[in-house]
């Protein structure tokens, strides 16, 4: 009955209309697709609060977070290595745009060891978290949070990566498809909201 309850009270928080599209949205749709065995991992970012909410633990050791060690940009390559480890388990990697950054150079890693991590980018345009911290700590100055993205997508392609950048919420659910569908590595450049 509690589970049901926590189900519903989630289910009303989603606006699947919503543009840019929203995160509890967004992360919902991977949910629906994932396979049951998967090995999610979790970089630090504003998305974090709502992952935990709306992931549902299936078995033991299936979600590695960062957040308690603040080391932003780290889960990808640590999924590459998780990938390496359990090649039969479907390795789901979320980053904000923020931590993707950092070592997005390894998409050519994934792609010369044939690593078939599926890599989803929240893209909010910056730091959304630093944001938020700023808005509450200073009187809703914020500073030095803000950047203009590439189309990771792009980015992915050139590494021979399969890449798609979303901004329609109609086209996210069809789009995450595609990305386990997809036998190799992938990068989802998914444009969310910043709240």
């Amino acid at each position: 009955k509690l589970k049901d309850d926590w189900e519903t009270k989630l289910t009303a928080q989603l606006k699947p209309e919503a543009r840019p599209i929203q995160l509890e949205y967004a992360i919902s749709v991977i949910r629906d697709a994932w396979a049951k065995d998967r090995m999610l991992l979790a970089d630090v970012g504003n998305f974090m609060s709502r992952t935990r909410a709306y992931y549902d633990t299936c078995q033991p050791d299936s979600f590695i977070i960062v957040e308690a060690f603040s080391a932003l940009g780290t889960v990808f390559p640590t999924s590459l290595g998780v990938q390496l480890a359990l090649p039969r388990r479907q390795v789901v990697c979320l980053n904000g745009d923020g931590a993707f950054f950092f070592n997005m150079a390894e998409m050519e890693t994934s792609v010369r060891e044939n690593l078939p991590v599926k890599v989803f980018i929240f893209d909010d345009m910056g730091y959304g978290s630093v944001a938020t911290r700023q808005k509450k700590a200073y009187a809703g100055r914020i500073i030095g949070t803000e950047f203009k993205n590439p189309n990771f997508a792009n980015v992915a392609r050139e590494f021979g990566v399969y890449g798609e950048q979303i901004a329609d919420p109609h086209e996210l659910p069809g789009a995450v498809r595609r990305a386990f569908a997809h036998d190799g590595p992938t990068v989802l450049d998914i444009l969310t909201s910043r709240e």
